[in-house]
């Protein structure tokens, strides 16, 4: 935008690719290069052609290097402006600058008469601005009226006097507007920071509310694993039986015990023609004696399905009409385990 009469500190811009080697010097030094009484922009840019620049030397930015929209530093290697009224640095993308406008000012950014303000600052010297210019309307109306005060009267004698009372009203009114707009302008930052944080407590509120729904979640997925569980084992135990007096196995190993259990319910199932009855798991039940005279441990036999075993609670009758092996003394029930 054109200049205005205010004199704004020069602009800095960054994200550019092509510098000339007096602005590298410029920018590797980080100072400001006196002309006259004016000052040269400073340029920060990454060049690629010169040296490549350490991207950890970014973490050194100062306080007034901050992006003021998203708190985060304006890196030599990102887009950046520096505004000339608040001299906040902001990135193109947080203050939503074209990349026409960013070129156009990068193009010119030698030109001192060319200057960047960011959105809070135009808004705030569009005010500033508006109420200059109603100051100025009030000035003429009021010269007016005097003209034709003194015209109508032919007032001399009293003219300083009352040129020096009306400057000191129109001081008086210039600084009560004065107060009044920068009175404006803290309420309405007041306010700005009063939503943020109403904002920022809604959305703490939120996340909690979030991982509550999610704990509860979580309970009821284990609730429903544990139900599930629960109901497999009642329907296993539905198809189990236990088996008392079964001999214990003497193998070395829990394999061979294991195989030993199975081809003796094989055997004893086939001595009561249940040749038929498909056998999924064997388990001894408690732990196992070393006890010469201990006695058996039960056995318990999970069959394919309750139709089987069905069959075998009413075959086991039968076993002790078999004089082999001890099978007279084994004895089978239903499992009742709760």
């Amino acid at each position: 935008m054109p200049a205005s009469n205010v004199n704004s500190p020069p602009r800095r811009v960054r994200g550019q690719h092509a510098v000339t080697e007096s602005k590298w010097e410029m920018a590797k030094t980080k100072g400001i290069k006196k002309t006259g009484k004016k000052e040269e922009t400073e340029v920060k840019s990454k060049l690629p052609d010169k040296c490549d620049i350490d991207a950890s030397q970014d973490m050194f930015a100062t306080e007034s290097e901050i992006c003021m929209r998203c708190n985060d530093a304006v890196l030599d290697s990102q887009k950046g402006l520096k505004c000339d009224c608040c001299n906040s640095w902001l990135h193109i993308d947080c203050e939503r600058v074209s990349d026409d406008v960013y070129q156009f000012l990068c193009d010119h950014e030698a030109e001192k008469s060319i200057h960047w303000y960011c959105k809070h600052c135009t808004n705030v010297l569009g005010h500033l601005l508006t109420a200059i210019g109603r100051i100025k309307e009030a000035q003429k109306s009021f010269e007016s009226k005097f003209d034709s005060f003194m015209n109508s009267f032919n007032i001399k004698d009293d003219l300083p006097n009352l040129m020096e009372a009306t400057q000191t009203k129109l001081e008086a009114k210039v600084e009560e507007l004065t107060e009044q707009l920068q009175a404006r302008v803290e309420l309405s930052q007041n306010k700005l920071e009063e939503r943020v944080e109403e904002l920022s407590h809604h959305v703490q509120s939120h996340a909690t509310e979030t991982r509550l729904m999610r704990d509860n979640v979580e309970d009821a997925v284990k609730m429903k694993l544990q139900e599930d569980k629960e109901e497999e084992e009642l329907n296993k135990r539905k198809c189990s039986i236990i088996v008392h007096g079964l001999a214990e196995p003497s193998g070395d190993t829990a394999e061979t015990r294991i195989k030993s259990d199975c081809d003796t319910v094989e055997h004893m199932f086939h001595k009561v023609e249940l040749d038929t009855i498909s056998v999924e798991q064997i388990t001894r039940l408690g732990k196992r004696s070393d006890e010469p005279d201990a006695k058996p441990r039960p056995v318990k036999l999970t069959v394919a399905s309750e139709t089987q075993k069905d069959q075998v609670l009413k075959q086991a009758k039968n076993l002790r009409k078999i004089k082999e092996g001890g099978i007279d003394k084994v004895f089978i029930h239903q499992d009742l385990t709760p």
